[in-house]
């Protein structure tokens, strides 16, 4: 299972949906001329005068933002959007803002007024019309990605976030064949063919998923990442063994000691040795995961899977609990996940 560090990262799958292979772009060099606009300079007529501190609203929000007091950041903006209504830079904050407090509908809102005052970059778009997906209005989302791909069409992070709408709107064909045309036409860019066999597996063609991992293994034999996806598809499937091979294949090209792929090596090839009859080395494993990652829910689940096998029942039931409080549900889509629930768990074993 892919790395998961903490709450917000874990529940935030729509941010990595949105940000990821995205040009990234600063707030300050988007925000414009602090001088007022046309319609700003008609709403001045029922206020004294502009405030002599916008750069310094600007930098404090974005100061916020890095502290994560997004309160801060949205109470700066609506106050930039006082005077200058059609500045899209405080539009574009304001919605990062409502974005990393999950206010999706605000967030959307935010991001179309800045779209529609000037900040019409790709970026920009392609945020909305990820958005869009996770506030319902999936005929609109569908509709945005088409016309980006017009102008756009060999965007890889435009035609797998199309892919992955497509999927959400139950059109699984369809989906299939932009993720066949994703990885064919970027057969050297690993996370591409990735987030391809995502969407394959996501849609049922499991065959594809699979055959498009292992030769993306092969393709990439020194890369943990994706010699960790194929680990993945082993565990969802319940073939232990071979998630074993995958993981200690993984294992071996890791280079660094610390980090993601540590965190998932140990986790989860831990988990495969509590239930293949070596439940003490998984033990060890599993928390020397923790170690490097206390937040990862499952790792916490698979603890608990350990503990249970070394009949310490009352140590894996609060490793259960563990999980759930981590936030099991949410650190990833049911289609990713592997093995049994802890609250079924918790059901089964713990009074």
């Amino acid at each position: 299972m892919t790395f998961v560090l903490s709450r917000r990262v874990a529940t935030v799958a729509l941010a990595c949906a949105i940000y990821v292979a995205l040009t990234t772009s600063s707030v300050l060099a988007q925000k414009g001329s602090t001088k007022p606009s046309k319609s700003a300079a008609a709403t001045s007529q029922t206020v004294s005068s502009l405030p002599p501190d916008m750069d310094s609203l600007f930098i404090q929000a974005e100061a916020a933002m890095m502290a994560e007091n997004h309160a801060t950041t949205v109470r700066n903006m609506k106050e930039v959007l006082r005077f200058q209504p059609e500045n899209a830079g405080a539009h574009y904050l304001l919605y990062e803002a409502y974005l990393e407090t999950f206010e999706y509908e605000s967030a959307a809102q935010a991001l179309r007024a800045s779209i529609r005052h000037g900040n019409r970059t790709l970026n920009a778009q392609h945020r909305l019309a990820v958005l869009l997906r996770y506030t319902g209005e999936i005929d609109e989302s569908l509709t945005r990605h088409r016309q980006l791909l017009s102008d756009h069409p060999d965007n890889a992070m435009l035609r797998s976030s199309y892919a992955e709408t497509l999927a959400a709107a139950d059109r699984a064909e369809a989906a299939i064949d932009e993720a066949r045309i994703l990885a064919r036409m970027h057969p050297d860019r690993s996370m591409v063919r990735k987030r391809a066999v995502e969407i394959f597996w996501r849609t049922g063609a499991r065959d594809e998923a699979f055959d498009l991992a292992r030769e993306n293994a092969d393709h990439f034999p020194r890369d943990p990442i994706m010699i960790g996806q194929l680990a993945d598809l082993h565990l969802r499937t319940g073939n232990l063994e071979a998630a074993r091979s995958a993981l200690e294949q993984m294992q071996s090209v890791i280079r660094r000691k610390r980090g993601w792929a540590n965190v998932v090596v140990y986790a989860n090839l831990g988990y495969v040795k509590a239930k293949t009859g070596q439940p003490a080395e998984g033990l060890r494993m599993i928390r020397r995961s923790l170690e490097l990652s206390a937040e990862n829910p499952y790792a916490h689940r698979n603890l608990g899977v350990a503990l249970l096998a070394l009949d310490r029942r009352d140590e894996a039931c609060d490793a259960f609990r563990a999980a759930i409080d981590q936030n099991y549900d949410t650190a990833f889509p049911a289609s990713m996940q592997f093995g049994v629930h802890p609250a079924d768990l918790i059901k089964e074993h713990c009074p």
